[in-house]
């Protein structure tokens, strides 16, 4: 599907299918703290990027 399709489709990306069993190996206190440590990256992003973002989630939700 192409976002010509789906107007509610941003972006598309491929991961390889090691990547996704290696990720499902770990456990829940580590992939938290992957996720904390990208959520800290994000107040270095400027503000138009984060307003970007928060449109995306707002519609993606």
């Amino acid at each position: 599907m192409n976002s010509k399709e789906n107007k509610n489709i941003g972006f598309e990306y491929y991961v390889e299918e090691d990547k996704i069993i290696e990720y499902s190996k770990w456990s829940s206190e580590d992939k938290l703290r992957w996720l904390s440590e990208w959520n800290k990256l994000r107040k270095y992003y400027s503000k138009d990027i984060i307003k970007k973002q928060e449109k995306l989630r707002a519609k993606a939700g």
